[in-house]
């Protein structure tokens, strides 16, 4: 019978395969709404490049609005 440390050791494992799963889906949702070029003879973006290119054009999309509303402008 196996000991009660190897049930904790089987339950942790699965949880952290369960975590590793969803993130690795979340980063394939993400990848899949950026604008990057996809095709077959592009590679997959690494969970980091995923990442930086996610809060480089966030930076690019709020950009324009955070410079308009700080310009000073007055209707």
């Amino acid at each position: 019978m196996a000991s009660p440390e190897a049930g904790v050791r089987l339950s942790i494992n699965l949880r952290e395969r369960c975590r590793m799963h969803d993130l690795n889906e979340a980063l394939d949702d993400l990848r899949g709404v950026l604008p990057y070029a996809r095709g077959g003879s592009v590679r997959k973006l690494s969970k980091i490049a995923t990442l930086l290119l996610a809060k480089n054009h966030i930076i690019m999309q709020v950009r324009p609005a955070f410079l308009y509303f700080f310009s000073g402008y007055s209707f």
